[in-house]
């Protein structure tokens, strides 16, 4: 009897995981506020290290939600330069493609892109009781 009570309460306590796991993987759950959290931190470093002549790039630098567990960062492509009335989705282009410093996007990718994403897999982590 002692070993039926065991694999009962091991078929609840692993029904009780996969609960806690699908919960915490919902686009309304952990997952969907891990995604949110990671776009406004990297969307804040990407306007903290892009180049500035005149501030169109910078406050052109936009987010947006697509669902409940995809966060995009781009450049809008309506604002113009007050300089020259280019599109700075335009001249992002060529200022990101001269690498180096340049490269807001690749360097917020290669210098807080995996810490962001581990932060958010941590969370999601502890959602599930792991």
């Amino acid at each position: 009897m002692t070993e039926i009570l065991t694999v009962v309460a091991d078929m609840q306590e692993a029904q009780a995981a996969m609960k806690r796991g699908i919960e915490a993987t919902q686009t309304k759950g952990e997952l969907g506020r891990a995604v949110k959290e990671t776009t406004l931190e990297l969307h804040a470093y990407v306007r903290e290290i892009v180049h500035v002549w005149t501030g169109t790039l910078k406050a052109s630098q936009y987010m947006r939600f697509v669902g409940n567990a995809t966060g995009e960062i781009y450049t809008n492509p309506n604002n113009r330069n007050p300089r020259t009335g280019n599109s700075p989705a335009e001249y992002n282009y060529y200022e990101f493609g001269r690498g180096g410093d340049h490269d807001t996007y690749g360097r917020t990718v290669a210098t807080r892109g995996p810490s962001a994403a581990n932060k958010a897999l941590v969370r999601i982590k502890e959602a599930m009781g792991d």
